[in-house]
């Protein structure tokens, strides 16, 4: 599921931004079209090939690209998004140190974040019931 997941935060950022400008049929067209292709691959993978749970993450990575590629595909050459929409040229490629100066630095700390939490979770699990309770009742 781990490739699938760029391509679905893809998409939903690109449904969302289609949404926002009052154009909420291109990720409806995008769905349905992949989702009929979704009961297929899940066909194909899981019972045809007997996959099991490897086929079930197989096709629904590829219905996460497949709803990613057709909605770009469809905002690029919808004439509604045509003044909204600007393609990639050499200056988007600019200034990248500045972006990473600051981007991996709030990943870092994002990280830092998750594991402390998941470690106060795996602390926790330690300590026995009147001590939860008297957290509980502090906090």
């Amino acid at each position: 599921m781990i490739p699938g997941a760029w391509a679905m935060v893809q998409f939903d950022a690109i449904k969302r931004f289609s949404t926002s400008q009052l154009k909420p049929t291109p990720p409806l067209y995008a769905q349905g079209f992949a989702t009929f292709f979704h009961i297929i691959w899940c066909y194909v993978f899981i019972r045809k090939l007997d996959w099991k749970m490897t086929g079930a993450a197989i096709s629904l990575n590829l219905t996460y690209f497949i709803n990613m590629l057709v909605l770009d595909w469809l905002i690029k050459v919808s004439p509604d998004f045509k003044n909204t929409v600007v393609s990639h040229d050499k200056r988007s490629f600019t200034g990248w140190k500045e972006y990473f100066r600051v981007g991996i630095f709030g990943a870092i700390l994002e990280c830092l974040g998750w594991w402390n939490l998941n470690l106060c979770f795996l602390f926790s699990g330690y300590l026995g019931i009147d001590q939860i309770a008297v957290q509980v009742i502090i906090t």
